[in-house]
């Protein structure tokens, strides 16, 4: 923050996931949430999702909804998330 004060800037910082390569994505997507919170709370700025619009409480929920959904057709396709047919696949 002192460097944001003094008229320096973070033009972004990136935080993603790739469901098909972690052995359990809602625990990362969950990681990465209070990442995201704890960067917002020191370096300030406001979180967007792709297109750049703004990402809420709802939209994280969303979002984590998302990564459950392709979880488990990941999962029902027989190919568990995180395992090496997956790391191929995608």
């Amino acid at each position: 923050r002192e460097r944001a004060a003094e008229g320096e800037g973070l033009l972004g910082v990136v935080l993603a996931l790739e469901v098909p390569h972690s052995p359990d994505p809602v625990s990362v997507f969950d990681r990465i949430a209070l990442a995201l919170a704890a960067l917002r709370e020191r370096l300030g700025g406001r979180p967007v999702g792709e297109g750049g619009r703004d990402l809420d409480a709802d939209g994280l929920q969303a979002l984590r909804a998302s990564v459950e959904d392709a979880a488990y057709a990941l999962r029902e396709a027989g190919i568990p998330p995180g395992g090496a047919a997956a790391r191929r696949l995608f």
